[in-house]
């Protein structure tokens, strides 16, 4: 009804349970985006304010805070908390089963998180995943550098843990 209605403030109380992740998203996608207009035809942002403690409905919103036992622990855009490496970063990284290491830059991933890559997914031994895992090598990248080109032959397999992958092809 509240959004029938173009209230100017909408309160949430977890919105979007037992959604995919990627129907949330777009859920939070969709509330971010909501509009008001008054009388005169002029058209607002509406304020949505959700609780909920699932990451992927706030991801396109402006503004976040981490709650806990009743007390603000801390608040900025989802971008910003996840560099304070807060208790917003704890629970991502809680969530999705890797992190980067903030003194040596290296990506942290669990066994756990290993294990839902596809190559990986049917490595029952906790052993053989440690050792998958002590072979990895972090790589940064900056802006628009390839990483690997398609066709090209290669001696890794690249994980993706933040960034777009954009697959250009040339006829």
């Amino acid at each position: 009804r509240a959004l029938v209605r173009q209230t100017p403030v909408i309160i949430m109380d977890h919105p979007a349970s037992l959604q995919d992740p990627e129907v949330l998203t777009q859920i939070g996608r969709n509330l971010a985006g909501l509009k008001f207009t008054v009388a005169s035809g002029a058209e607002f942002s509406t304020t949505v304010i959700v609780a909920t403690n699932n990451l992927e409905l706030v991801k396109g919103f402006d503004l976040v805070a981490t709650v806990q036992d009743g007390r603000v622990l801390e608040y900025g855009s989802p971008a910003e908390l996840a560099e304070r490496r807060g208790k917003y970063w704890q629970m991502f990284v809680e969530k999705e089963g890797l992190g980067t290491d903030e003194v040596t830059g290296r990506v942290e991933i669990t066994t756990e998180r290993l294990q839902k890559i596809w190559p990986f997914a049917h490595v029952e031994s906790p052993v053989a995943l440690q050792a998958v895992l002590a072979s990895f090598i972090t790589k940064s990248c900056i802006g628009t550098e390839t990483i690997h080109a398609r066709g090209a032959t290669a001696d890794s397999m690249f994980v993706l843990v933040c960034g777009t992958v954009q697959e250009f092809v040339h006829k």
